[in-house]
């Protein structure tokens, strides 16, 4: 299976690749194809013990929901293995246990991916990590088994069964019952892997999509119309007014989750930090990606698109959340967020001087509040003022004396005045000193 983003989806493509591989790889007789990138040659290396890339298969298969079914006679001894759900403590081992498969960082994609999928682990007698998988289910009802790793085969085995078991028992859930145990929260940060189509294709793994929810999937339609336009899209008048209508009809609860969506903590920030590792095409953000011009053209373009089109749409969307909370400036948490989420980092070990980032840098100094001393340095760094230069004296500047410098004279000075209107018998006289 050759995974091909899907704005290049189509017969003829596939086409070209089979050919390839047909005729280059010499792959007439495999059941299989396989898409190689240089990023990931390492992992196809460990994960197979061979360097000629060419035996990792992947299968898809179409069934209804009623096809599943635990087969009666499944005989899969447990042989002391134990399978457990994944929760906040054992997210930790899941990413432990990737690492040692994938021999870069992705622990962000593992958590997002096991945390919103059906997912497991497996420890052996001694409390060791033996085996991970996650199935994730699509609004198409596409159902994707993506990582499934194990010591071996018997303990793939047992996490699949375990999986299944899950599956078998939400088909007999009413789907409004699921709807109803969602969170607004949940739901948004469902979608936060989305970003802007223009900068650049998905980030996930290329053998599995990123989830589409679809418009029925959400209880208030503002809540997707919000996520839009966190993702750089165009909304229209309408779109942008009944909202701001559906928002203002909102409980005072769910206007608080609303508001708490926004603040630094929430799931705003994280978006707007998944935007950026979309348009750098990457899944962490380090000032290595600012070395060239590219970087930096990058970094512009997704500032216009934030500064230009997200904050003037969640400005005329989320305005009767004011009423709410008096302090809450939409436009000051983007850019907030958009500084500790994305530019703080990009900046970390900036040591050069970005011209081309001025009007970037100096937006964020004064929009914002509370901005962290390092930051500020590595700004003024970017805008030509190294804090570690001494300050020029200025040849101009013209030296005054002081009224009380000591060089003046300290003899007394008088001033006398007399009043000669009067007749000479009452002439007055006065004398000031200084």
């Amino acid at each position: 299976m050759a995974w091909i983003p899907e704005k290049y989806r189509g017969k003829e493509i596939l086409k070209v690749i089979t050919q390839y591989l047909k005729e280059t790889e010499h792959m007439k007789t495999k059941n299989m194809l396989a898409c190689n990138v240089h990023w990931s040659q390492n992992f196809w290396k460990q994960a197979t013990g061979k360097s000629d890339m060419s035996s990792c298969i992947y299968y898809i298969s179409y069934y209804d929901g009623n096809d599943l079914k635990q087969a009666s006679d499944c005989d899969i001894g447990s042989h002391g293995v134990v399978v457990k759900n994944i929760d906040s403590k054992t997210i930790t081992d899941v990413i432990n246990y990737d690492q040692k498969v994938f021999p870069f960082s992705r622990a962000q994609w593992t958590i997002a991916l096991f945390t919103e999928g059906i997912s497991r682990i497996a420890y052996d007698r001694n409390g060791n990590p033996v085996g991970i998988g996650c199935v994730s289910i699509y609004p198409s009802g596409e159902c994707v088994i993506s990582p499934l790793y194990a010591n071996d085969q018997k303990i793939a085995q047992l996490i699949f069964q375990s999986i299944l078991e899950e599956l078998l028992s939400l088909q007999r859930v009413e789907p409004e019952k699921q709807k109803k145990r969602r969170s607004i929260l949940r739901q948004l940060s469902q979608l936060s892997r989305r970003s802007i189509d223009s900068l650049s294709s998905s980030l996930s793994s290329p053998r599995t999509p990123s989830p589409r929810a679809t418009f029925c999937d959400f209880p208030n339609p503002c809540e997707l119309i919000i996520l839009s336009a966190l993702q750089g899209h165009v909304l229209s008048g309408d779109e942008m007014r009944n909202c701001a209508s559906e928002i203002q009809s909102l409980t005072l609860s769910e206007k608080q989750k609303l508001v708490n969506f926004f603040k630094s903590d929430g799931d705003a920030s994280g978006i707007l930090e998944n935007n950026a590792f979309k348009a750098f095409n990457c899944s962490n953000l380090t000032s290595e990606l600012l070395k060239d011009s590219s970087g930096c053209e990058v970094l512009e373009q997704l500032w216009l698109i934030l500064n230009n089109l997200v904050i003037p749409c969640l400005q005329s969307i989320c305005f009767p959340l004011c009423e709410l909370d008096a302090s809450f400036d939409v436009q000051s948490l983007i850019l907030t967020a958009f500084r500790d989420r994305v530019l703080a980092k990009l900046l970390q070990d900036v040591d050069r001087e970005l011209p081309q980032l001025k009007s970037i840098l100096l937006t964020i100094l004064v929009e914002t509040e509370d901005v962290p001393m390092i930051l500020k340095q590595k700004i003024d760094i970017c805008l030509g003022k190294h804090p570690s230069a001494q300050p020029s004296k200025n040849r101009f500047l013209k030296k005054t004396r002081s009224k009380t410098d000591s060089c003046l004279s300290s003899k007394r000075k008088s001033v006398s005045w007399m009043d000669d209107m009067q007749d000479s018998s009452s002439r007055k006289s006065s004398t000031f000193c200084a």
